[in-house]
């Protein structure tokens, strides 16, 4: 090799080593120190974004980007340019749940209502939000519904959305603006997405721990197949080959073959091996060339990144720290958006005194007066969207590490409590039986 190449390579080399410290440095600097332990140290810059952003949605030329805000107040709305990266406008809905979606010419963003029975349709004017139409059921279907997830082929003009308290899935009639036919469901509606030719829609339900598999052509149930527990999000490859559905309570992620019908590898979302369930593996992001999969971890507060280029045989490539309980993680321009439901940081309930019973806190009770003295805790979390480009290898390394600098939770130091633990609990024995 000659020398200038050899020279050449150490040269980017020592220089790559001196970027990756930097961002080690800089993010180990703004490190936040939550109260019950853990860190955060969220890579990339911010928006901030309203209280308990719960999902995102992205429009199909990535220009938009949506996110329901939906907290202790009045929930919002907040329309964002993704490219500019900047908040066009922001409103307020009645109600609202995890339901979120575009129109394929981007001109109009639908939301399930949630405990207000309906499906609200906002058309976008001038970069603005304007509510311009609600779709309630027909009386036949009167009740507390609580629309949940959805999604819509604009072709047929047909919106299908699962429910949270009558356990069903909906199909309903843009044109006509009414709810035509009803499916039951084997558990709660949680979220639902349609395949790319529109032929096939995937429905997670809480509560049986399975995914369901309906043919929008013979509008029947074609199968099911049994994932984790607690599934909440699904994305799915552009050729509607793969499946990836999120458990919550499994801390994993289940790698479906459509076609098959069948689970073909789980992908594993803790930090730490053998470790019990609660690590809240939420949502799904496939990236750009879909060889990566983006798995939010909302109590870890931090992306994993799982190699998924030969789904079934999939390999683990690190962690990256974001904001407090990610909730929803997107993709756009080669750029991550992760929406995270309590923001960088803490706050106290202001002007309170818990020594005296008779300091005025609103429990549970929302409001949109910001002017109050005395806040409700809950009141004070208001949720920021990470925004960042997808790291390469030698970042990740960096990521990586500060993922685990930020968890107050060892292995090793479970494993030495546990065996401290068994001594102790061995020698109370001995001297028992040694009293007698």
């Amino acid at each position: 090799m000659n020398k200038w190449i050899l020279g050449l390579i150490l040269v980017n080399m020592v220089v790559g080593a001196r970027a990756q410290q930097t961002v080690f440095n800089k993010l180990k600097k703004n490190r936040v120190v939550l109260p019950h332990g853990w860190a955060l140290t969220p890579a990339g810059h911010n928006l901030a974004l309203r209280e308990l952003p719960r999902n995102m949605a992205v429009s199909s030329t990535g220009k938009y980007l949506a996110v329901t805000n939906n907290g202790q107040n009045a929930g919002a709305l907040q329309l964002i340019d993704a490219e500019k990266e900047r908040v066009l406008d922001a409103t307020g809905i009645p109600a609202s749940c995890v339901g979120l979606k575009f129109s394929t010419d981007e001109r109009f963003l639908y939301t399930s209502g949630g405990n207000a029975n309906s499906i609200l349709k906002y058309e976008i004017v001038r970069s603005k939000l304007i509510l311009s139409d609600s779709i309630v059921p027909d009386k036949k279907w009167q009740g507390r519904i609580v629309p949940a997830g959805l999604d819509i082929d604009d072709k047929r003009q047909l919106l299908y959305v699962v429910t949270r308290q009558d356990h069903s899935l909906y199909v309903v009639d843009l044109a006509q603006k009414t709810f035509v036919q009803r499916f039951d469901l084997a558990g709660e509606g949680v979220s639902c997405l349609l395949s790319g030719n529109k032929e096939w829609l995937y429905i997670l339900c809480r509560g049986s721990d399975k995914l369901y598999l309906f043919d929008t052509k013979t509008a029947r149930f074609a199968g099911t197949v049994a994932v984790g527990n607690d599934p909440n999000d699904l994305c799915l490859t552009r050729d509607d080959r793969y499946l990836f559905v999120a458990s919550n309570e499994d801390h994993a992620v289940s790698v479906v073959d459509a076609g098959q019908q069948k689970v073909i590898q789980t992908l594993n979302t803790a930090l730490f091996s053998g470790v019990p369930s609660g690590f809240a593996a939420n949502a799904l992001a496939l990236g750009a060339d879909e060889k990566t999969l983006y798995i939010a971890n909302a109590d870890n507060n931090c992306l994993l990144v799982w190699d998924v280029s030969h789904p079934g045989s999939g390999l683990c490539k690190g962690f990256v720290p974001v904001g407090w309980f990610p909730v929803s993680v997107k993709l756009s321009g080669g750029k991550l958006f992760v929406a995270n439901g309590k923001g960088f940081s803490s706050l106290a309930n202001g002007n309170t005194d818990p020594a005296h019973s008779g300091s005025p806190i609103r429990y549970h009770n929302g409001t949109n007066d910001w002017s109050k003295e005395v806040r409700y805790i809950v009141d004070l979390f208001t949720g920021s969207l990470s925004i960042l480009d997808e790291p390469d290898n030698k970042l990740m390394g960096v990521y990586t590490q500060l993922v685990y600098q930020n968890c107050p939770y060892h292995r090793s130091t479970e494993l030495s409590k546990q065996a401290t633990a068994e001594t102790t609990t061995a020698v109370a024995n001995q001297s028992s039986v040694s009293m007698k």
